[in-house]
């Protein structure tokens, strides 16, 4: 948020801000355009990445290992 706000409120540059928290232009604009239209809520950390079970890691380990897969 501070880093949004800097660039919001503050009035610094994308350029000043990435560089003095070094993050990328791409990803502050990013979280500038979310803070923007869903607020605090936006700069949340997403729910939608899934996590694999070890058992399913497990799983394709042994199916690559045994020669049926590829890492492409």
């Amino acid at each position: 948020l501070k880093v949004v706000l800097s660039v919001l409120d503050e009035k610094k540059s994308m350029g000043v801000v990435s560089k003095e928290y070094s993050v990328a232009k791409s990803t502050l604009n990013d979280w500038i355009r979310k803070y923007q239209s869903d607020g605090i809520d936006g700069l949340k950390e997403s729910k939608t990445w899934k996590a694999y079970s070890q058992e399913l890691k497990r799983q394709a380990v042994d199916y690559y290992l045994a020669g049926q897969g590829s890492l492409s």
